[in-house]
């Protein structure tokens, strides 16, 4: 196995599969900057856990292995966006929400996970959001339209506990990756739909198995990732009505928000 232990990924957007194939399954995605502890080598793949710990195989063209975890200063805080090659402008790397890179200090270069170095001038987000109710329906809203993509976990395709973990997450909530894993952390909470509050959960099943998650934006309506991330009332989809678990409020991961 490789000696350097962590594998940092170091393209916009990396598929994880079931096996060291890509033609086999894939089961999540990891964004530029994030990373993962290399468990497996085999060939061209490794077999690693994100720090979600989840597991999965990554081509070893996607990432760059280091010696220690690599430490990202700002977060990026738009849709889409370019780094641009210093010597020609042409494009290096394409970012997405989330993609994490380091910094010079006033300037535009960043240095990516294989310490190239690139020009990026767009939004940049240094510190997480406070856990606050508005910020997790508003983090959720940035996603609307993305078409739904099983495994996904970015602007360019998202599944529902996709979703609820890169919305969390951005708010200092660290959830598992499966919504059957997310489950438990509140089913101690459940509470009756019509006290749901903006960033509660809605859970969802198919016979006894958790297949779906969804987050409550007010007023009866959900934010989920089915087809695309769309934001519609609950009680107008007999699909949700039929399948729906329960509401789970996550009022203890709730920061109160200053008086204006």
């Amino acid at each position: 196995m490789s000696r350097k232990p962590y594998y940092t990924t170091n393209i916009a957007v990396s598929n994880w599969y079931s096996e060291p194939d890509y033609k086999a399954a894939v089961i999540t995605q990891s964004l530029l900057g994030e990373t993962a502890t290399v468990l497996e080598e085999r060939g061209n793949w490794f077999y690693c856990e994100g720090q979600d710990h989840y597991c999965g195989w990554v081509p070893r063209s996607h990432g760059a292995l280091r010696d220690h975890p690599w430490k990202s200063d700002f977060m990026v805080d738009q849709p889409e966006g370019n780094i641009l090659s210093p010597v020609d402008g042409h494009i290096l790397r394409r970012v997405v929400w989330g993609s994490r890179l380091q910094e010079e200090p006033d300037s535009p270069t960043v240095i990516l996970p294989d310490d190239q170095e690139g020009s990026y001038t767009g939004s940049r987000e240094r510190s997480r959001l406070s856990c606050t109710r508005n910020h997790l329906v508003a983090t959720a809203g940035l996603f609307l339209g993305v078409p739904y993509v099983w495994g996904g976990r970015s602007i360019w395709g998202m599944d529902c506990s996709g979703l609820t973990q890169t919305v969390f997450s951005r708010c200092g909530v660290e959830l598992p990756r499966d919504a059957r894993l997310q489950f438990p952390l509140v089913e101690p909470y459940r509470i009756a739909p019509q006290q749901a509050q903006p960033g509660d959960l809605y859970f969802f099943a198919t016979g006894e198995s958790i297949t779906h998650v969804g987050i409550a934006a007010g007023d009866g309506l959900i934010i989920h990732a089915r087809d695309y991330v769309k934001r519609e009332r609950l009680v107008d989809n007999d699909s949700l009505k039929k399948t729906l678990v329960g509401c789970y409020s996550v009022e203890s991961w709730i920061e109160r928000e200053s008086p204006a």
